[in-house]
Parts: structure tokens; C-alpha cells; sequence
């Protein structure tokens, strides 16, 4: 060896941040000092040299620095297994930690397959993290001792699956949300992965529990007793005049103009109003929808029966009647959607942006729309956003004629004929007072008299009874929110159905008196 390719061995004792050998570091404390020696040009002292070399006084005063320096990253249980002083050869000691650690025999890797599986999860949040880094450095230990072993697939299938069997109740939205997305896409996550996720979790629910505890905190705070009933307070900042205590009627109009103003900024129908011109017929971009959906099957082509039920975000049933293939037009182009439903209590269209997204479409949005392209970069449709809605930018219809003379009548159909009062405070801007409705003239009819006594009915079934009640919050353990009652005028026999939409009311009228009714 040459000492002057040698850098002085007193540099080794400015090596700071390697970490002490434990019983389950090895292959992390291997890598760093093999970098620390090998920058050094000591790494061949880790290795047996020629008889002739063992007698080089350079020789001997690097074997001695670089043996104590592996001797001083041993902890207390390594030390007094492996150190002995009298052969000081650090290349024997190295060898020695080596197969006591990386030996690739089978006994020392069912050994470390013991421990793995030794290892439990605590039920609850306290020592999981603890336990999850010890599976983790047990685990790269064997993946160490046997690559071959962990580079089949099976073995990474069966390390996950028991990681998922073994993770405590308390993550039990990682366990659900692990195996459902097995079912979907038929890729099973490392244990890498997962351990992510359970780190993720114990975060987020260690938010909530300090949320909880703070809210629990504030809530047993004695609240200040600033009014006295009938009494004026003069901690308040109003004047006596303007005291709602000594003046309710001023109260209740406080609040019914607070309602008012409420009302009129968050109705839904004001912004239909507003945006008429935009949002009516226009198809919607969601992405809250698992299949495309239309009211009608005016777009449709391949149409097929269909008996399916869909959940809405309010909890209620819609229900499909048919599905096929919706052929919509946008500004693009003409685009075509498989297994799109037809649901006849939709309000618009409403395309599922999913399907898109698995098959490699982006959406990139900028300021005021979105536009989706597919996976080669090609433009499938544009959006605007109105009202914090993606609209789908459709051609404008070619018309001969066009009359708004329709709208008022619509907007009065819709939210169910209310008064031109009651109408113009929902919809500012539009006139009501030309409207001309059939059914509410029919309903106000006075000019045929009614009959001060109801028919008496002469046998059962001549004269019945309905009342529907609903919808009722929360809804039954069933899902139903409605209750739907029939009365028979003669017997007074009732028949009570629990019902999860107002449509249903006819089958239960039917099944029951179907030999009794004609329509």
C-alpha cells in the first residue's frame, strides 16, 4: 500500500451521523460505513490482506484506527458479542458481523421470518407508529438476506395482505379503502404503500380527536349571561328602544328580514334566474356521477331496458328505465358515451367525468372553465364555469324563431305555481303578470258550487282515503321517507306503506286494488 495515496487515519475521526448497529439496522449501518471507508480509501481493510502486508507499519496503524472505529458504531448487546481483543484484525470482525446478519442460510431467515411475524399492532394509536417501524426494518432485513425471494410477486401479495389483517380497528378506512381499491383496479400496493396510508390516517384522526377535545372544551365553558328575559341589559350596545326583550314584535321583524335576505341570496332559483341564459339545457361535467345521465332519450342510441337504482347525494332513489349510448354535441365535435342511463327525475344532463379520467384523459383547468383532453393530447370538449358549475360548451341551437314570451311560464310551472308575488321575489327581473296558467284558474274555479256533504259510501272499496306525509328526517332504517297511508270510507280499514320516493305511491295503490281500478 502507499501511504501517500492515503489520506492521514486521524480523518476518521471527524465521521459524524453513521448510527451505532442495532439488531435491526444492519444493512443501513453496512452502506454507511462502507461510503465512510471507501471515501477515505480504507475500504480494503475490510478485506484480508497478502502475509507480506500484515507486517507494513502503515499497515498496522490503519488495521488499528480502522478497528476501532467499527468497534465505536457497535451498540452495547453488538459489542459484547462480537468485539474481542485479542486478534484487533478489523476484516475478521467485519466478516464475523456479516454472517452473524446477512447470512443467507435458511435458519437465519426463518429466524428473522419469526420476528416479522412477531411483531403486533397495538389496537390503538399509542405505540402503532413504534410497531410499524419495526415491521418495516425487519422486513428490509429479509429483503436484504434473500432478493430473489421478495422479487416473486406472490410473496409481495402475501406481506400485504397480512399487513391488511393485521392493522388494529382504528384503521380500519385504510383496511376498506385497501380492499375495495384491490377489487377496482386489481393492483395490490407494497407494504411501502400502505404504511403510508396508515401514517396518513393516524394524522388525520389524531386532527379530529384534538378538534373533538377542544370542542368539548369550549362547550363546557359556562356561557355569559348577557340578557335577562323582559329586562334590558345595558351591557348590550343598543339603546332601551331597540331592545328585543322589552320588544319581541321588533324581534320577530329583525328576523324575518334576516331570513328574507338569506333567501335571496342563496336560493337556488335566484341563480336559475340569473343564469338562465346559461344553465337551461345546458349539459353538465361531474364528477360526483358514476355513470352519464339524462332525463330523456332524445340523444340516445342502442337503447335497452333497464331496472337499476341510483343513490342521489340527498339519500334518495332515482330510478333508470332505460340505458344505451348519448350521442352529444359540443363545440368540439360530436362525442359518444357508452352505457350512459336515461333517469326521468334528472334535471339535465349530467356526464360522468370518470370513465374519462380511466382512460388516460386529463382535465386542465384555468380561470373561468376546463378543458379535457384525451391521452394523446387531443381536445374532447371545452367548459365554462357558472355558478361553480363545469357547463359543457354546446353549439347554439339554429332556430327560425326564437320567443322568451315562454320563460315566465316555466319559471312558474317549476317551483310549483306559486303567486305572482311570491314568484317575482324568487325570479327579480322577470314578469309574472302576463302569465296565463290553466291549472291555476282551474284550481281557483268558484263558479260551480260544492256540495256541502261528501258521498256516503255503500259497500267497501267505494270511497277511500290518501294522505302521503313526508319527506321525514332521519329517514327509517330502511331508507324510506315517506309515509303513505290509504283509509277505506266504509270499513275505516288503513293500510300504512313506508315509501323512499313520492313515485312509488301508484304501485302501492295498485297491488293492493288492482281488481278494483281501472287507471
Amino acid at each position: 500500500m502507499n501511504e501517500t495515496l492515503n489520506p492521514p487515519i486521524s480523518s476518521l475521526s471527524d465521521i459524524q451521523g453513521l448510527e451505532k448497529l442495532n439488531s435491526s439496522n444492519f444493512f443501513t449501518w453496512q452502506r454507511g460505513i462502507i461510503s465512510s471507508l471507501g471515501m477515505r480509501n480504507l475500504r480494503d481493510m475490510l478485506i484480508e490482506p497478502p502475509s507480506t502486508t500484515k507486517t507494513n507499519p502503515n499497515y498496522l496503524k490503519k488495521k488499528e484506527m480502522v478497528y476501532y472505529f467499527l468497534v465505536g458504531h457497535l451498540d452495547d448487546e453488538n459489542y459484547d458479542k462480537f468485539v474481542s481483543y485479542e486478534d484487533e484484525e478489523p476484516y475478521k470482525l467485519w466478516n464475523t458481523i456479516k454472517e452473524h446478519y446477512a447470512s443467507s442460510s435458511g435458519e437465519n431467515i426463518a429466524s428473522h421470518f419469526g420476528k416479522l411475524f412477531g411483531i403486533k399492532f397495538p389496537p390503538s394509536f399509542s405505540g402503532l407508529s413504534e410497531a410499524i417501524s419495526s415491521f418495516c426494518s425487519t422486513l428490509k432485513i429479509l429483503q436484504g438476506l434473500s432478493p430473489s425471494l421478495f422479487a416473486a410477486d406472490i410473496m409481495v401479495q402475501v406481506i400485504a395482505f397480512y399487513v391488511l389483517r393485521l392493522l388494529p380497528e382504528t384503521c380500519r378506512h385504510v383496511s376498506t379503502a385497501v380492499f375495495h381499491s384491490i377489487k377496482v383496479s386489481a393492483k395490490i400496493p407494497t407494504v411501502e404503500e400502505l404504511f403510508k396510508e396508515v401514517k396518513l390516517d393516524i394524522i388525520r384522526q389524531s386532527g379530529t380527536e384534538d378538534q373533538t377535545s377542544l370542542a368539548l372544551q369550549l362547550q363546557s365553558k359556562p356561557k355569559k349571561e348577557l340578557f335577562h328575559k323582559g329586562k334590558h341589559n345595558p351591557l348590550y350596545n343598543h339603546s332601551e328602544s331597540d331592545c328585543f326583550q322589552l320588544f319581541p314584535e321588533k324581534r320577530e321583524a329583525y328576523h324575518h328580514r334576516r331570513n328574507d335576505k338569506n333567501q335571496q341570496e342563496t336560493s337556488p332559483s335566484m341563480a336559475v334566474c340569473n343564469n338562465i341564459n346559461n344553465i337551461l339545457n345546458k349539459p353538465v361535467l361531474d364528477s360526483g356521477c358514476s355513470n352519464t345521465i339524462a332525463p330523456t332519450s332524445d340523444l340516445f342510441s342502442n337503447i335497452t331496458p333497464s331496472s337499476k337504482i341510483l343513490l342521489a347525494e340527498n339519500g334518495s332513489n332515482m330510478k333508470v328505465t332505460l340505458e344505451g349510448t348519448l350521442h352529444l354535441n359540443t363545440t368540439t365535435g360530436k362525442i359518444s358515451i357508452p352505457n350512459s342511463l336515461i333517469v326521468p327525475s334528472a334535471s339535465s344532463v349530467l356526464v360522468s367525468l370518470g370513465p374519462f379520467l380511466n382512460n388516460g384523459a386529463t382535465l386542465k383547468g384555468f380561470k373561468g372553465g376546463a378543458n379535457l383532453f384525451d391521452q394523446h393530447g387531443n381536445l374532447i370538449l371545452t367548459t365554462k364555469i357558472v355558478n361553480n358549475i363545469l357547463l359543457i360548451n354546446t353549439p347554439p341551437l339554429n332556430v327560425a324563431f326564437s320567443s322568451s314570451t315562454n320563460l315566465p311560464i316555466i319559471l312558474h310551472r317549476s317551483p310549483g305555481h306559486p303567486s305572482n308575488q311570491v314568484a317575482t321575489k324568487m325570479c327579480p327581473g322577470v314578469d309574472f303578470s302576463t302569465i296565463n296558467c290553466d291549472s291555476c284558474y282551474l284550481a281557483k274555479s268558484h263558479q260551480l258550487p260544492f256540495s256541502g256533504t261528501l258521498p256516503s259510501p255503500l259497500n267497501v272499496l267505494d270511497i277511500f282515503h290518501m294522505d302521503l306525509c313526508g319527506p321525514i328526517s332521519p329517514e327509517s332504517c330502511g331508507g324510506n321517507c315517506y309515509i303513505f297511508q290509504i283509509i277505506d270510507g266504509y270499513s275505516h280499514m288503513r293500510f300504512v306503506y313506508l315509501l323512499s320516493a313520492k313515485s312509488e305511491c301508484f304501485d302501492n295503490i295498485s297491488v293492493p286494488f288492482s281488481n278494483d281500478l281501472k287507471s
